[in-house]
């Protein structure tokens, strides 16, 4: 793992540039909208590499290069990290997250309501900090973290950039996700010989609440092989660069899509008290 721990300002500084990796807030949750039935048979098992930066409420980021193993069903998910053991497992059809630490032998659950409701104190939270700042060089920097962690967003858009490639063999178009149709927080090569693979990005939408609803989401119907993501996890910023090297029909083993057996509960670490970044107020 490469980890990295930046200063506040130079972050800060960043993000009200609209620079970095932080751009906007999750929209792939508008994707929920997509009603697209799961064909029946076996799920999908991708292999994949990622690099995937996360940034915290604050202003704390880090890198990590990780292999990954995705098994993607109907209604059920499960992100498997190859290179560290820690994975996510995303249950649509029960509304939780399951984080599994399987070095530690301990897992960690969380309603998508509860992950919800942690975001919306802490933007109640954050907007009081705000009101204290107002109109101040610190307000700025706020303001970026409050767009980035919003549950409303503005106009929505999903679209072909016309671009094509052939990977592992196969014909790909490129898609992409647009707020107000300049913001791109989702740039992928989609492979459309498997539908089923849009239950990746349902699954990633319905961790985060969002409202809103795409327009011409369906280019987004099959498997991102090749692109760029941002999201938000709990209330952590994440922006993922994905590469699949191979992807295939088979059978899951069994309890794949459960925490392992004798595998420990703890307190779900994501949707914890966190505190705001700290600014001293101005008289």
């Amino acid at each position: 793992m490469i980890s990295k721990v930046s200063g506040l300002p130079t972050l800060l500084t960043k993000m009200a540039r609209g620079e970095g990796c932080i751009l906007r807030p999750v929209t792939l949750a508008l994707l929920a909208a997509l009603l697209l039935q799961d064909p029946p048979g076996d799920p999908l098992c991708v292999h994949r590499n990622s690099r995937i930066k996360v940034v915290d409420t604050v202003g704390r980021d880090r890198e990590i290069h990780r292999e990954e193993r995705v098994w993607i069903a109907p209604n059920r998910v499960r992100i498997e990290d190859l290179t560290f053991g820690r994975d996510l497992l995303i249950l649509l059809d029960e509304r939780k997250l399951v984080l599994i630490d399987r070095p530690g032998k301990t897992h960690s659950e969380a309603t998508f309501d509860e992950i919800v409701s942690r975001r919306k104190r802490f933007l109640e939270e954050l907007a009081a900090a705000r009101g204290r700042v107002r109109g101040t060089p610190d307000d700025e920097p706020l303001a970026r973290l409050e767009q980035g962690l919003a549950l409303e967003i503005g106009e929505v858009k999903a679209e072909l950039t016309g671009r094509t490639d052939t990977i592992l063999g196969r014909p790909c178009k490129e898609a992409q996700l647009l707020v107000d149709g300049k913001v791109q927080v989702a740039r992928h090569f989609i492979d459309l010989s498997f539908p089923e693979g849009v239950g990746y990005l349902k699954a990633l939408a319905a961790i985060h609440g969002l409202s809103s609803q795409a327009a011409g989401a369906e280019a987004f119907k099959g498997l991102p092989v090749r692109g760029v993501v941002r999201y938000v996890l709990g209330l952590d910023r994440v922006q993922a660069e994905e590469e699949v090297t191979s992807v295939e029909r088979k059978p899951a083993p069994t309890g794949v899509f459960e925490p392992p057996e004798g595998s420990k509960l703890v307190p779900f670490a994501e949707v914890r008290e966190l505190p705001l970044p700290a600014f001293e107020e101005k008289k």
